[in-house]
């Protein structure tokens, strides 16, 4: 999991609502430059409280993404899977 402020000039997870089921992140490892390609297949919205909802992943190696939305109200979920390593 990967938390982050989303700030309006869309620096850090500003940009994280822009997503859709479908988009693809790359992680890159700064230490050997490998990159990780990862699938959105959920995005969601849930209580700032409902820890419950942080449990479930899809497949075995997953990603999720985490910013504030409402005003600090409520948290935005992007969940990924892992699709291969890119080049």
């Amino acid at each position: 999991m990967i938390i982050g402020h989303n700030y309006k000039n869309g620096s850090h997870f500003g940009r994280l609502s822009k997503l859709s089921v479908g988009s693809e992140i790359f992680l890159t490892n700064a230490k050997t430059g490998e990159r990780v390609r990862y699938e959105v297949y959920q995005i969601k919205s849930i209580a700032s409280d409902a820890f419950s909802a942080l449990k479930s992943y899809h497949g075995d190696a997953g990603l999720t993404l985490m910013t504030c939305k409402d005003n600090g109200t409520n948290r935005l979920l992007v969940r990924c899977e892992q699709k291969d390593a890119a080049s």
